[in-house]
């Protein structure tokens, strides 16, 4: 990893060295093509190859890649493929004054003819490759949109590959690709690609979307790691799974899961957050009602004894914190309805209506026990006490 970065840091010198240099000497050119072949960065490797495609074209660039990729070296070769995604002429962003029509037409010319010359010496192997992460590789030389049926069921991410060859044990190929990463730590990752984060509610053909919120003003719903969640099937079979990690690949965040695949989640599924609900057990007298046991409570006009203000902001504080059902376990349960109990609590100021009473055994029992009995039916459920 130490020497990887250090490579990276003096190609990245070379290239602040000449960058602003014109012309570049054919031994440059060929210098920042070699380099660009060996970058490991998706990014990086961008970087080294514009300069020479602004110096002799995406033609003659390309043809020196396809040499890298037929009679390079195995990291020579994937090197190339990922290169190829950068290989194109400029035609955005154009400079009316600096830059002719005429000019801009012709860059879309030489792309459009440097991909068919791609396409030319690439398909073949495409067709026929066996080796998964060549085959992994091709997506960034060969746009995916444009050949589906080879890249279908084929790992999206590399993460993704990187499981593929560990089902199979296949431990050369899984050298290789940390050669190919070196700043992934694979041995780390105990993850599953699952999931792209969107403002949408279905399958897309790279993965799982996630809805939004629709009580969320936000684009996205806001995920982090040991969220649950909740696929449900076409066929409404679920699956039950956590967020156990979240990582940042092709400019999309990647949520990843335990043992999934894509296979295992087709098509039209959807997607729910689970959002753990915790049951506050809240009393009242002592808690609300904070009136010291020799003076006698204040009375509203609703005959309901008054709370204490600094007490309802701290409950409104904690409820806002979590997503909270309120229980009510004070002896006072048994004097009034749910109902009653609500509209007290809302002429109050509390903001949160009451889920329920802390069930009254028939029994003599203590409340200790009463909130056991009532653990015990709500498993799924967490639990928190209030006064």
């Amino acid at each position: 990893m130490e020497n990887s970065q250090k490579k990276s840091t003096e190609r990245l010198a070379y290239l602040d060295k000449i960058e602003e240099k014109s012309p570049l000497s054919l031994l440059e050119i060929e210098t920042l093509v070699k380099y660009a072949i060996e970058e490991p960065d998706l990014s990086a490797n961008g970087y080294f190859i514009k300069p020479c495609i602004k110096a002799i074209g995406v033609k003659i660039i390309s043809q020196k890649v396809l040499n890298y990729y037929q009679n390079g070296t195995f990291i020579e070769k994937v090197g190339a493929l990922k290169l190829w995604y950068w290989i194109r002429e400029a035609t955005e962003k154009v400079n009316i004054e600096k830059t002719t029509w005429t000019k801009v037409e012709n860059a879309i010319k030489n792309n459009k003819d440097e991909y068919e010359y791609r396409l030319k010496n690439l398909l073949p192997d495409l067709k026929n490759c066996t080796n998964p992460i060549i085959n992994f590789y091709f997506r960034w030389a060969l746009s995916p949109e444009h050949f589906l049926p080879y890249y279908k069921d084929k790992p999206e991410t590399i993460e993704e590959l990187y499981y593929s060859l560990k089902e199979k044990n296949d431990n050369k190929n899984i050298a290789i690709l940390k050669e190919i990463c070196p700043s992934i730590n694979f041995d780390a990752l105990k993850m599953f690609f699952i999931f792209i984060v969107k403002d949408s509610f279905s399958i897309s053909k790279r993965g799982i979307l996630l809805s939004k919120d629709p009580s969320s003003l936000s684009k996205t719903i806001k995920v982090q790691t040991g969220d649950k969640i909740k696929l449900i099937s076409p066929d409404k079979s679920e699956i039950n799974t956590t967020v156990k990690g979240i990582t940042f690949n092709e400019s999309q965040d990647l949520l990843i899961g335990d043992n999934l695949s894509h296979k295992k989640i087709p098509f039209g599924t959807e997607v729910f957050l689970v959002k753990e609900k915790i049951i506050l057990f809240l009393d009242i007298d002592g808690v609300l009602i904070t009136t010291p046991s020799w003076k006698k409570d204040e009375i509203l006009n609703d005959g309901y004894s008054k709370f204490n203000p600094a007490c309802v902001q701290n409950l409104n504080s904690l409820l806002k914190s979590q997503d909270f059902e309120i229980w009510i376990s004070s002896s006072r349960r048994q004097t009034k309805t749910e109902r009653e109990l609500n509209q007290i609590f809302k002429k109050r100021g509390i903001n949160q209506e009451i889920a329920g009473f802390l069930p009254i055994s028939k029994k003599k029992i203590s409340r200790k026990i009463e909130i056991e009995t009532f653990i015990q039916e709500k498993k799924n459920y967490k639990f928190s006490n209030f006064g």
